[in-house]
């Protein structure tokens, strides 16, 4: 089952909250979104009001 749009509400509000928590807690390594994340901070700083 793919609700795409709703997709916590296919998982249920539980095991949303349990992977939301294993993301959070999950150690960011970098390697190949380290450049993706750089633009992402570079654009941030710039537009931040």
């Amino acid at each position: 089952m793919f609700c795409q749009q709703q997709f916590a509400l296919c998982l249920g509000p539980s095991l949303s909250r349990i992977l939301l928590r294993i993301w959070l807690s999950s150690k960011f390594i970098g390697d190949r979104s380290k450049p993706k994340v750089a633009k992402l901070a570079a654009l941030d700083e710039k537009y931040r009001k």
